[in-house]
């Protein structure tokens, strides 16, 4: 028996206000119109740190700062197992913009939003600051 490939994505959890940004998901991908929070996947010899800043400006034209990063999560899903690299961002530059739609959502709101699986971990962690 094979393992699953491993897919490492880097992703933002951009703090402003008591708010957190998220995204819809584009309805022609895995995972059709479930949220999440900005980033993909890391290129080849490419660290978190600078995919999560790549990704933020590609998806949503702004520049981040990273805060500090939140622990490593690994979830698998029949064909594939994600390692999400979140981290805590703070907004540099910019005015976040879309295709897709975009929400500033408080923690306790986030548990309205449908995310992957993969983002569970996160959300609770999120929702247990909002004290």
């Amino acid at each position: 028996m094979t393992s699953a490939p491993s897919i490492n994505v880097a992703i933002a959890v951009i703090q402003k206000n008591n708010c957190y940004l998220i995204a819809k998901r584009s309805p022609n991908t895995t995972f059709p119109n479930f949220w999440e929070f900005p980033g993909g996947k890391l290129l080849p010899n490419e660290t978190p740190e600078k995919c999560v800043i790549r990704e933020v400006f590609e998806e949503i034209s702004v520049f981040v700062a990273i805060e500090c990063p939140y622990p490593i999560i690994r979830h698998s899903y029949i064909d594939q197992e994600i390692v999400l690299h979140p981290f805590l961002c703070r907004l540099v530059a910019g005015t976040p913009q879309s295709p897709q739609e975009i929400r500033w959502v408080s923690a306790r709101e986030l548990s309205s939003f449908t995310f992957p699986e993969a983002s569970r971990s996160l959300l609770k962690t999120l929702a247990e600051g909002a004290g």
